[in-house]
């Protein structure tokens, strides 16, 4: 017996000496997040993998991936953004010398241009050369967003929603945002994550009247100016005159976008209401306040008084669908983003948890207590909503 341990011992020693470490395929950082230590062991891995095989099209995209989250997600980077953009397009560049032809290197030729539609051609051949791949995706709703070609981008939404590559948790949180809004309503998003999972939706058929405006995409001025025709309104200029301008130029010009242009959305030919996604930030709210009615997961701008409290109301109690928060029976590969999304639940339900406890409406109080603490459980954040719901 003694004989036997002893060689299935050296036989396993034998077996782990024999093994090497595979790296993983890298998502964008909007996708799933993972922790700095991961993103430099993944790097070592594919530069390896790249050591032995400059060929593979593959280990170039995902130490491209990987380096750019680097670059946008540790918090020991030092270098200038010049600098980090200098070192990823010398990536692309060498992707270009091994592997030109490649769906790898004509996707990441278009992701280091910004979505630039000076190297449009890339992207189209990534998408002809990347049938039934999802990567390139969200690139093409973009594009075609920003052509306003709207039967394109539809049936790149459809495949991404074919191919079940999306995350649960963000859709529910985003139908919650839809659902609560009025009629024809005009809404302005921030990111990936409140905008992707939207026109998802509305792919869906859900809340197809309403009309979704992206912050980003609104800085482009022939984007902007189309989108403002489409609403019965003049082209706005932020930035009164061409760029490169100065930084107090463009910071006035970014509270133009905040402040102005919110105003001119609301003079609109459908008379549409304007809505901004909570995840937009506290500018807006700080610089509106006089005009910012929290409804839920948007405040609406409105030039007149608004009784919030009863739209509140109705949207939790009878428009938001809220199992998910505490019945989250799937798997989410954004579950780090659906999570931080759903902390934007708090602050209006602890404004309707106050209304309720001043109404002496305690069964509806207390549900919404629950609700609260089911979604600050284990964050930073648990006991300070405990010991506020408690007091």
């Amino acid at each position: 017996m003694k004989l036997q341990s002893t060689f299935l011992i050296l036989l396993l020693s034998f077996s782990a000496l024999g093994q090497t470490e595979k790296p993983e395929p890298i998502l964008g950082f909007a996708i799933e997040l993972k922790p700095t230590e991961w993103y430099l062991k993944q790097q070592k891995l594919w530069q390896q993998v790249l050591d032995k095989d400059k060929s593979n099209a593959a280990a170039w995209y995902n130490y491209y991936r990987v380096s750019r989250n680097l670059s946008r997600t540790n918090p020991d980077e030092k270098r200038s953004k010049g600098a980090i953009d200098t070192a990823l397009t010398e990536i692309v560049n060498e992707m270009e010398k091994h592997v030109p032809q490649s769906y790898e290197f004509n996707l990441c030729k278009w992701l280091i241009g910004g979505n630039s539609l000076e190297n449009k051609k890339y992207l189209l051949k990534a998408i002809e050369l990347g049938e039934g791949k999802a990567e390139h995706l969200p690139d093409a709703v973009i594009l075609y967003e920003q052509e306003r070609n709207l039967a394109k981008k539809a049936a790149f939404l459809q495949k991404w929603l074919d191919l079940g590559a999306y995350s649960p948790g963000l859709l529910y949180y985003n139908y919650n945002v839809l659902i609560g809004l009025e009629p024809n309503a005009i809404l302005i998003s921030n990111g990936d994550n409140d905008t992707y999972p939207i026109w998802l939706l509305q792919q869906r058929g859900i809340r197809k009247d309403v009309t979704l405006l992206n912050t980003s995409l609104l800085y482009l001025d022939d984007y902007r100016n189309k989108m403002f025709a489409e609403l019965g309104l003049k082209p706005f200029e932020p930035f009164k005159k061409p760029f490169p301008i100065t930084m107090e130029e463009y910071e006035a010009g970014e509270k133009r976008m905040r402040t102005e242009m919110l105003d001119i959305l609301s003079q609109n030919k459908y008379k549409s209401p304007v809505y901004i996604a909570v995840t937009c930030g506290d500018l807006y709210a700080k610089e509106n306040q006089n005009n910012f009615y929290l409804t839920g997961l948007t405040y609406q701008y409105s030039n007149t008084n608004i009784d919030n409290i009863a739209l509140l109301r109705k949207n939790f109690e009878l428009n938001y669908a809220l199992d998910y928060l505490d019945k989250d029976f799937y798997f989410d590969q954004s579950i780090y983003y659906a999570k931080e999304s759903n902390m934007n639940y708090i602050i209006p339900m602890v404004k309707l948890w106050e209304h309720y406890k001043l109404c002496g409406e305690k069964s509806k109080a207390d549900k919404i207590k629950l609700q609260l603490l089911s979604i600050v459980k284990g964050r930073a954040e648990e006991k300070e909503t405990a010991d506020y719901l408690n007091q």
